[in-house]
């Protein structure tokens, strides 16, 4: 008791002093668009929830910089119930400063993110089926408190090579009625 007391003076709207039992975010995810085209990077509309009934610290910065978001926030793609394998960029979240990048997010209050930057290559996935979820860490991954999102599908189409007509050849030029016909320049005078 004395170490929970400690704790709250020290970080009064902490995480770490909620209950287990009772959530204290709810996150939500929807895909932007349920299909993509291979080569393109899947974007998805996050909604981070506090569904507690009293303030909680929180990343603030989340909806505005990319780098934190991917410090709060995981994308885990599976494909027949088994993690997608991707490589995975070089992720380094820029400096947090703990007055500005977190606040006491109201009870009831809401953060929507629309997502569509990643540090693993889901870009380079190939055509099928594919379910999505995130994991939300409040803290950045500083502590084990985290909160999966819902479930969701995508599918990845094939990209289509663009179609080019042919081009037009001088056989396949009709002149228009009435209209002069230029001398072929390309013809050789022999």
């Amino acid at each position: 008791m004395k170490l929970r007391a400690l704790v709250s003076i020290l970080v009064p709207s902490c995480v770490l002093c909620a209950s287990a039992a009772e959530p204290d975010f709810r996150v939500s995810i929807a895909p932007a668009e349920q299909t993509i085209i291979a080569g393109s990077m899947p974007e998805f509309v996050i909604e981070v929830a506090n569904i507690s009934k009293r303030p909680i610290l929180a990343m603030e910065r989340i909806d505005k910089r990319p780098d934190l978001a991917t410090a709060s926030l995981d994308l885990h793609i599976q494909r027949g119930g088994k993690p997608v394998e991707v490589g995975v960029a070089i992720c380094d979240p820029g400096a947090v400063d703990p007055k500005r990048d977190f606040f006491d997010m109201p009870a009831g209050a809401t953060i929507m993110i629309k997502m569509s930057w990643f540090p693993e290559l889901y870009d380079e996935l190939p055509p099928g089926e594919y379910d999505a979820y995130f994991t939300f860490y409040p803290h950045a991954k500083v502590t084990k408190t985290d909160y999966e999102s819902n479930r969701v599908k995508i599918r990845i189409i094939p990209k289509k090579e663009p179609n080019q007509a042919p081009l037009p050849t001088p056989a396949s030029v009709t002149p228009v009625a009435g209209a002069p016909v230029a001398p072929d320049a390309g013809a050789a005078e022999l």
